[in-house]
């Protein structure tokens, strides 16, 4: 390997048919960001770094806020932080919708 970080991301997929497809779609696209397909490029592994850096760190966040946070008097700092992360703005926000989902943590 080129000493590159991986994540894994698992699908949930639902009853909508519709959602499963953009399930799909996103895993394509993932795959090819990983493997640099349809670039001779070298900057594909900048964009898959930066992604995995971000869930990783989100995914941390997340687990934070469960273990430590909850019904202390940060708490509610550090729920709006994340709840500003899973807005559509933020950076990579679809992959951190789809860790919280995965991780069940209720904000």
């Amino acid at each position: 390997m080129d000493g590159c970080k991986k994540a894994l991301l698992i699908p949930i997929y639902t009853e909508d048919d519709y959602f499963n497809k953009k399930i799909d779609n996103t895993i394509k696209f993932l795959d090819k960001i990983y493997k640099g397909v349809g670039t001779t490029s070298e900057a594909y592994r900048c964009l898959r770094d930066d992604i995995v850096d971000e869930v990783l760190l989100f995914q941390s966040e997340l687990q934070m806020y469960q273990d430590d946070y909850l019904g202390t008097r940060f708490e509610k700092r550090f729920k709006e932080k994340l709840l500003k992360e899973l807005e559509s703005n933020s950076l990579y926000s679809g992959f951190k919708k789809t860790t919280f989902l995965n991780m069940k943590i209720k904000l």
